[in-house]
């Protein structure tokens, strides 16, 4: 998995910029020892990185969560295809993390296989056809697209 799947624009900017005004304030923060000035008005400028850094770190997490958390619903859905509860709670989920840009195929077949769960087997083909053209010789994604497509 990238370090970036999942992550939204600004939080790929927020995250490559904070490196940077981190790595800057290193670079400076060593000038200032060199020549021997005082430290304590520069170290408050390191919250800002640090913020710029975690924000996106914390929602690399929360979307790594939210893809474990379908899985398992899927699973739910699949062995109990009548229980609405868990279906609509899974197609929520799924709309909330499909909004997220990724290009990781296991992911993607996760979403197809969720889909496929809850119904939707058009999304599902389509992520499944996406899964194909990153590995096309994925057993599992031809399996899923095959048994889509028969029913």
């Amino acid at each position: 998995m990238s370090s970036f799947d999942g992550l939204l624009f600004h939080e790929k900017v927020l995250l490559v910029l904070g490196a940077v005004l981190f790595a800057v304030l290193l670079f400076i923060l060593v000038y200032y020892a060199i020549h021997k000035r005082s430290l304590k008005s520069l170290l408050a400028f390191f919250l800002l990185p640090i913020a710029m850094i975690g924000y996106p770190s914390i929602q690399k997490i929360s979307y790594s969560d939210g893809v474990l958390e379908v899985e398992k619903q899927t699973g739910e859905a699949e062995a109990n295809p009548r229980d609405s509860v868990t279906r609509n709670t899974l197609k929520t989920n799924l709309r909330q993390l499909e909004q997220r840009p990724t290009a990781n195929p296991d992911v993607l077949l996760k979403f197809a296989k969720a889909n496929a769960a809850i119904g939707d087997t058009t999304n599902a083909v389509r992520l499944a056809d996406s899964v194909l053209k990153i590995q096309p010789n994925l057993r599992q994604a031809v399996m899923l697209k095959r048994n889509l497509l028969s029913r």
